[in-house]
């Protein structure tokens, strides 16, 4: 996801070259250290590397910054699409193969065995299981 307005790319489908030129926004719950993403891994690869100017652990921010900032994101594409019409937003294929990513529940040991709290979690892996 980028603003294509800030950036002055017109063509929505965004190069290789101006994927790894662009600075990146990475979304991670990894407080405190360097942190690393699928898409790292991906560039290094190619012997490539991209410049994260912000780490975030808060992945429901990220598309209104790319609207004010010169900056991409790779991000699922279900909550790019739900955030790129709404901000007008560019949507790209990311020019590079990635792995998937996984997704987990994360919860307090002291919700493990409140009922209301597991009924949510198996909700939501059900859901997730639909898709």
């Amino acid at each position: 996801m980028f603003n294509a307005e800030i950036t002055g790319i017109t063509d929505a489908q965004i190069s290789l070259e101006d994927y790894v030129r662009l600075p990146h926004v990475l979304t991670s719950l990894r407080p405190g250290r360097t942190v690393r993403g699928v898409v790292d891994d991906a560039l290094e690869k190619l012997g490539l590397r991209r410049t994260v100017v912000l780490t975030t652990p808060r992945f429901l921010t990220v598309p209104a910054l790319v609207a004010r900032a010169p900056v991409v994101v790779t991000m699922h594409a279900r909550l790019a699409r739900l955030f790129a019409t709404e901000l007008k937003l560019s949507l790209s294929q990311p020019p590079v193969d990635l792995q998937d990513v996984a997704v987990s529940l994360l919860w307090h040991a002291s919700y493990d065995h409140d009922p209301s709290h597991a009924w949510l979690r198996q909700i939501l892996v059900e859901l997730v299981s639909e898709l």
